[in-house]
């Protein structure tokens, strides 16, 4: 689809109807672990879309900075949950490093020191 006249205004579209039903899905997950995780998975995804590290990037850094930090919030939550468990480190590491290199993309150089020192603790 990157290489169609006006695809960018097609993926913009189909990425803020996704994400809405991404905010609805979350909201009745509840106590749902794989069905966050699997929105986690989805907001990242968005997030390397919106202007992340993925070709074909719509080139919208905050709302990609948005979505990371949605990811990034149920992945905390997650691993509160299960703080043991290496997959839950990883994804984590994985948003966290994805806001960094955002941050520092656009010349915020301190914060995104500061994601990646987050994503090495």
């Amino acid at each position: 689809m990157g290489w169609l006249q006006g695809a960018t205004v097609v993926r913009m579209l189909l990425v803020e109807t996704s994400v809405k039903q991404l905010d609805g899905l979350l909201e009745g997950a509840g106590g749902d672990t794989e069905l966050r995780t699997r929105v986690a998975q989805a907001y990242q995804r968005y997030g390397d879309l919106l202007g992340g590290r993925r070709g074909g990037s719509v080139a919208d850094p905050e709302a990609a900075l948005q979505s990371y930090g949605k990811a990034r919030d149920i992945r905390r939550a997650l691993m509160e949950r299960e703080p043991n468990d290496p997959a839950r480190l990883r994804d984590l590491a994985v948003t966290d490093l994805a806001i960094a290199h955002l941050l520092a993309r656009r010349g915020d150089f301190d914060a995104g020191f500061d994601g990646v020192h987050a994503a090495k603790a």
